[in-house]
């Protein structure tokens, strides 16, 4: 992976606060802005690369990575392992694999933050005779004169509330770096921001986006209201299987094997029932009309409680 230039820039920016402010005696802070689709993981992957590279920093440093749900832990570090692969002085860990109870130099040990904020449950925060548990393995990892760096992912999610600011006052890093694309901003040392229009002109992202085209769109109260919202469920799906129709058709006319995927999102899920009720409307309705069912593999489902047919997407 070859990072774009204003992603290096962004790198290089957050190095050097980094360095100046690692240099304090304090504890500090750092809001690193980046638009989603920006490659903020990789650009936070090669900043660790470059900061344990560094003499002055080197075999003295330990890093804590967290998200805001197990999903995504297991995606950034999946994502971290594949950047990283070829440094071997970079090794990823979760809590379980802390074999010494510590957390080892130039590391990262990725965390759930969801599960360590409930304080009462979570074996990760509890103590225990075996002594392997969060406050202890940061004792013995500062024991070896090594500064924590806590990197908070999607911070907008997770930081903000009372037990996350407890949870970090008791992790004491010495440096914190909220990652996110709409931050709440509070009280940071430094700001680290990527503009949008570099983003778009490294072509990661798009300038413009169709929105529900030859429908009437209206944009009220930072909402937007779209003609087709007023049609049924049925009537939006097959809405939507035609424009994969379409998209299919100009991805053959140019003898290009692209097959378009249609995604459908269901409502968030409210005591289990809002999203069954849905999810059964629109699975009768696809099989009943298009013969698009789990049977055939023209369906797949990726929701928590069901994964059927997701190795070939």
């Amino acid at each position: 992976m070859i990072l774009k230039d204003f992603q290096l820039n962004a790198v290089s920016k957050l190095l050097t606060r980094s360095k100046e402010l690692l240099e304090q005696t304090s504890s500090k802070k750092i809001i690193f802005k980046s638009p989603t689709g920006s490659g903020k993981t990789l650009m936070i992957a090669e900043y660790i690369n470059r900061l344990i590279n560094e003499k002055s920093n080197k075999n003295n440093v330990s890093f804590i990575w967290t998200t805001p749900r197990r999903t995504l832990t297991g995606q950034s570090k999946k994502k971290i392992d594949n950047y990283l692969k070829k440094l071997r002085s970079v090794k990823t860990y979760y809590f379980q694999d802390l074999i010494d109870k510590i957390i080892p130099e130039n590391s990262i040990l990725f965390l759930n933050w969801e599960s360590i904020n409930k304080i009462n449950k979570n074996t990760i925060i509890r103590e225990n005779e075996e002594e392997f548990y969060l406050s202890k393995v940061l004792e013995n990892t500062k024991d070896k004169g090594r500064q924590i760096i806590l990197i908070i992912d999607e911070s907008h999610h997770h930081a903000t509330s009372e037990i996350s600011q407890k949870l970090i006052k008791d992790i004491s890093p010495k440096l914190t770096i909220e990652v996110s694309a709409t931050p709440v901003l509070i009280n940071p040392d430094e700001i680290v921001t990527v503009n949008i229009e570099e983003v778009k002109l490294a072509g990661l992202i798009k300038k413009s986006v169709k929105l529900n085209y030859n429908f009437k769109n209206s944009l009220l109260k930072n909402r937007i209201n779209s003609a087709l919202s007023k049609g049924s469920e049925q009537f939006v799906i097959d809405e939507a299987i035609k424009k994969r129709r379409e998209l299919k058709k100009k991805f053959s006319d140019l003898k290009s094997k692209i097959n378009p995927l249609l995604l459908i999102q269901l409502p968030d899920n409210i005591k289990g029932q809002e999203e069954d009720k849905v999810r059964i409307r629109v699975q009768e309705y696809l099989e009943y009309k298009y013969n698009i069912k789990t049977q055939n593999g023209k369906l797949a489902i990726r929701l928590s409680e069901d994964k059927t047919n997701l190795p070939n997407i």
